[in-house]
């Protein structure tokens, strides 16, 4: 693509996105094929489709009372751990104490499955009637 263009017309990929084709084409391909530049345009255009304007991130839009969209924040922020994670980046953890932690933390989570899965069992046999 880039040998095909012409000398001095090189530009940022934002010059590359154009909104027509006949445009892109007598701008940057002068001897490339027409259903090349075609399939070049449209791929200039799902990559400008795709690129985001600005990240907001988690939302949450205020529709009924300002408290419920409130709780409705918080409800957000504890599943995504966000309080914990802040506490957590506050300062630095060194690898060593990173890794000992994750471990610890691996085994609590199969601890806690290995426990919810023999309370299922338990109940599953209680309703067989054993």
């Amino acid at each position: 693509m880039i040998s095909s263009l012409r000398k001095g017309t090189l530009h940022s990929w934002s010059g590359l996105i154009q909104p027509s084709i006949s445009h892109f084409q007598k701008r940057f391909f002068a001897n490339e094929p027409l259903q090349k530049v075609k399939e070049i345009a449209l791929n200039a255009k799902r990559m400008q489709r795709m690129a985001p304007k600005y990240d907001l991130g988690a939302t949450v839009s205020v529709r009924r009372s300002l408290s419920q969209t409130f709780s409705q924040l918080e409800a957000l922020c504890a599943r995504n751990n966000v309080r914990r994670q802040f506490y957590a980046q506050r300062f630095y953890e060194k690898p060593t104490a990173r890794r000992s932690r994750l471990r610890s933390e691996r085994h609590r989570a199969r601890f806690r499955a290995g426990i919810i899965r023999l309370v299922k069992m338990a109940k599953e046999l209680r309703k067989w009637g054993l």
